[in-house]
């Protein structure tokens, strides 16, 4: 865009030369008029002077620091001008021009903020001055704010449609924006109006090769060459349009005349290794693309191109590596990984290429690898239920052993992933299909029993966990889900026998040492379950629940001080752990320090607003405080959270009696 400032003023800088305050003395006056004449000289120096020495005798005259700011202005003294610009300012705070004449200067000292603000200064002063919309366009424009540079050029263009500089800059910002197809229709109005002084073919030429418009675009960049043959770009962009037109000869010529003339046009090499991989000059063309990618190492297109030509000529692993380099830079770039997995195919790399299938299946759909290998990809990606679909689709096609097997795997993948979601209804369908396909597929079998369990549907669970144990007698994790189910239904006896069973077969099973003390503990075989719970911290000393399981343990044997260990040794491992900061709590609150308890049940609080037995816990020691406002609150808060009906009762009961005192 053009640098030039644009401020048509002409005529009212001459009207305020011929016009003085009355207040000015004659003799002031005098030298105002020798200061007009001295600028039609061009003598700006001695009207500079003359201008000082009225300023001596009227100082309070705003158009003689008008006239001198001007003066200044046309010897490029710029802060002189500025100077005399602003005091004339203090004096006439609504000249429109003066601001004008500021912005003007400050644009030429690159200080835009400011600029824009004294011409938006003099269009409030002055709205019918519509030429001010050209110096607001330009600034925005130098400040790089595209998007607010073309609506002032577009409201100054309304105004005055002939402007041809206007509309050349209005043109070329639409370009940094890539709005290739607004800027060609400004330069088409420009060439259209004035074909015999329009000078921008190279702009126009490139504007219509970027909007797709290839015919008109190389009519268009061969007339900027006949203008300048030196011009490199036009020569460039001119090989690019043959290319795009299948005229490979004609662009192969564009392309050397642009290097001769320049180079070092590393940019313009992609394209030109593009048309000599198209034409089968693959060395040249991976010449080329490696110079370019030198310049430009964050380009994925120079790597994937690249890739390209290596894969023609069987370089496989020189391709991959320029695939990967592309997806470093674009990772869902669909055609590149479409290249890739063709790649890895070819380079017999299957496991990478599953990465890559999605999208291959379009012009392969009936490729009985690509679609397996598609199928992996989507089953590993949670995608289901097209991999399902897919397995199932080439098993009925050919019924391999290895499909049969990923299908089975697919099914209980899904059903874990609606177990996840609490929708164990459909897990238990997606398990049972994988039963379907293997009768004596335990695991599905175990998990079949979980979902049940989940559900609450006892004798379904333990029918399918027996099942389970049928086929194989010695499966730890069958047995240890199995025990936890026959716990939760207070089937202790037969629980800890089957825990005991997996212990024996192998005592570093900590789920089984967690499940055994849990039915200690439901027993009231404290010591018991305290023996199996520090067992299971021995194997997992980072157990947060084990160790808060611990600590409830000793805090009902009212070994206070240690169940307060526990407790901490969890809060080490994760300080936001509810839990552990509730019941720790309450152990201060039993050791009569109340300021810590309250401290740890605030935090426990914070962390989750809705823990109702923190409030409960709280509202204790507020009230062992005396604090019967805190405590009623506290009390309160819990209500309103807690499902404990029993527990709500009393509380309500509380309530009153506190309210009452």
């Amino acid at each position: 865009m053009k640098r030039r400032v644009i401020v048509a003023l002409s005529l009212l800088l001459a009207a305020q030369s011929l016009v003085s305050d009355a207040k000015m003395s004659d003799d002031a006056y005098k030298l105002f008029q020798n200061a007009n004449a001295l600028e039609k000289q061009n003598k700006y120096l001695e009207a500079v002077d003359q201008l000082k020495s009225a300023l001596e005798l009227s100082p309070d005259e705003a158009i003689l620091y008008i006239k001198l700011g001007g003066m200044y202005s046309e010897i490029g003294d710029w802060n002189n001008a500025l100077i005399a610009y602003k005091k004339a300012i203090k004096l006439k705070p609504n000249d429109a021009v003066v601001y004008i004449s500021i912005g003007n200067i400050l644009q030429q000292q690159n200080d835009y903020d400011n600029a824009f603000m004294a011409y938006n200064q003099a269009l409030t002063i002055f709205p019918e001055y519509k030429y001010n919309y050209l110096n607001l366009a330009n600034v925005k424009a130098l400040q790089g704010d595209n998007v607010e540079a073309v609506q002032y050029f577009k409201t100054f263009l309304g105004y005055y449609p002939d402007n041809t500089e206007a509309r050349e800059n209005l043109a070329s910002i639409y370009m940094r924006l890539d709005k290739y197809q607004d800027a060609a229709d400004e330069y088409a109005e420009l060439y259209t109006k004035n074909p015999a002084t329009f000078k921008e073919f190279s702009n126009y030429g490139l504007a219509m090769l970027k909007s797709g418009d290839y015919p008109n675009a190389a009519e268009m960049l061969k007339n900027a060459i006949r203008e300048d043959a030196n011009d490199y770009t036009a020569h460039g962009n001119l090989a690019i349009a043959y290319v795009k037109l299948q005229k490979e000869e004609l662009a192969l010529i564009e392309f050397r005349k642009a290097f001769e003339i320049k180079p070092d046009l590393h940019y313009l090499k992609f394209d030109y290794a593009n048309l000599l991989a198209d034409m089968g000059k693959t060395q040249d063309a991976i010449e080329k693309y490696n110079e370019y990618l030198t310049y430009y190492p964050k380009d994925e297109m120079g790597y994937f191109n690249l890739g390209i030509v290596y894969q023609k000529t069987e370089q496989y692993n020189k391709a991959i590596v320029a695939y990967n380099k592309a997806l470093t830079l674009t990772p869902d770039n669909d055609e590149i990984k479409r290249e890739l997995a063709r790649c890895y195919h070819l380079n017999k790399n299957y496991s990478d290429a599953i990465k890559v299938y999605d999208e291959l299946l379009v012009k392969n759909k009936d490729d009985y690898n690509l679609l397996f290998n598609k199928a992996i990809a989507l089953h590993a990606t949670g995608s289901y239920e097209p991999a399902i679909a897919i397995y199932k689709n080439l098993y009925s096609k050919k019924p391999e052993e290895k499909v049969k097997e990923y299908l089975s795997k697919a099914y209980i993948a899904q059903g874990n992933a609606y177990a996840d979601e609490k929708n164990q209804r459909k897990a238990i369908s997606s398990y049972e299909e994988a039963v379907a396909l293997d009768s004596n597929d335990v695991n599905a079998r175990r998990l079949i029993a979980k979902s049940y369990d989940e559900l609450g549907i006892k004798t379904k669970a333990i029918e399918q966990y027996e099942r389970a144990m049928e086929i194989d007698p010695n499966n730890k994790r069958v047995i240890v889900d199995y025990a936890n189910t026959l716990s939760k239904y207070d089937r202790l006896e037969e629980a800890q026998a089957a825990f005991n069973k997996v212990i024996a077969m192998d005592e570093t099973v900590f789920d089984a040492h967690v499940g055994l003390a849990d039915t200690y503990a439901k027993e009231k075989k404290a010591d018991d379950a305290i023996a199996e719970y520090s067992r299971a911290v021995a194997l997992n000393p980072n157990d947060t629940a084990t160790l808060i399981k611990l600590g409830n343990i000793y805090k009902e044997k009212q070994c206070t001080d240690i169940a307060l260990q526990y407790y901490e040794k969890a809060l080490d491992i994760n300080y936001k752990n509810t839990d552990a900061l509730y019941n720790a709590g309450l152990c201060y609150a039993e050791l009569k320090n109340l300021s810590k308890a309250k401290e740890l049940l605030e935090k426990a609080i914070t962390i989750d607003p809705n823990y109702s037995y923190a409030y409960y816990a709280l509202a204790l020691a507020y009230e062992k405080e005396k604090n019967i406002d805190a405590a009623i609150e506290n009390y309160q808060k819990f209500l309103d959270l807690s499902n404990d009906n029993a527990l709500k009762s009393e509380i309500k009961a509380k309530i009153n009696y506190l309210k009452s005192k």
